[in-house]
């Protein structure tokens, strides 16, 4: 209701807010030197605290809970339309740093213009398998310098394999389709089944009964005739 219908009902008025509202500005991550991954989890981290203490869930729960059925809508707008655009325009500044930060790391002014790829081409980088594999929590645990590693076993294998299935990139999807396509357009035609003539039994019966019908019918009517002239006769 919050974050699908208002902000859907909304939209148009919160994209003119979002410029307009007061957060502070995002410091730069790791100034002076090369980001890692730790200081970029770090910056999105700060975000989601500040962002709990501007807007509380319980803030939204309660509001919610106390403006049901018709009009709720409207007053969660009136209650937290400011801290929404608020929230918005600090993700907004966060994800800017974010994206600076991984451009000085990978020394991207360095490394000159950059071409243009087709998605095939890109999707063999995010489909690599083995790269940043995803893990239950039950199968994480923590080396020696504080990071997280899987801790091994038939399990994670059996996730790696899932992950890597599922991961096949689009060319070799179509490729499969076009295989299949080529085999069964050279496969050789089968002949034609010939068709059985249609048994002649179930016609008969049902000539025979129709005959047998008749031939009840008359003798009924024989039988009506009989009793009626011998009803004349007495």
């Amino acid at each position: 209701m919050y974050e699908t219908t208002m902000i859907g009902r909304h939209g148009k008025d919160l994209i003119k807010m979002i410029p307009d509202a007061r957060t502070s500005d995002v410091a730069e991550i790791a100034p002076g030197g090369t980001p890692t991954g730790r200081d970029a989890a770090v910056a999105v981290v700060a975000l989601m605290q500040r962002t709990v203490k501007r807007l509380p869930p319980m803030t939204i729960v309660n509001l919610f809970n106390s403006h049901m059925g018709s009009g709720q809508v409207e007053a969660l707008w009136s209650k937290l339309k400011d801290a929404t655009a608020a929230c918005m325009q600090d993700g907004a500044k966060t994800l800017a740093r974010v994206w600076e930060a991984a451009w000085r790391a990978g020394a991207g002014e360095d490394r000159g213009q950059g071409g243009k790829f087709d998605q095939d081409s890109l999707s063999k980088l995010y489909n690599d398998p083995s790269f940043l594999p995803a893990f239950p929590l039950q199968q994480l645990t923590l080396d020696a310098n504080d990071h997280l590693v899987p801790i091994g076993g038939s399990s994670t294998r059996r996730r790696s394999a899932t992950t890597a299935r599922r991961a096949r990139p689009q060319a070799a999807k179509k490729a499969a389709r076009k295989a299949v396509r080529e085999t069964a357009r050279k496969a050789p035609k089968k002949a034609p089944a010939r068709k059985r003539p249609a048994a002649a039994a179930p016609v008969r019966r049902a000539a025979a009964s129709k005959k047998t019908a008749t031939k009840r019918g008359a003798a009924s009517k024989r039988s009506v005739g009989k009793t009626r002239r011998a009803a004349r006769k007495r």
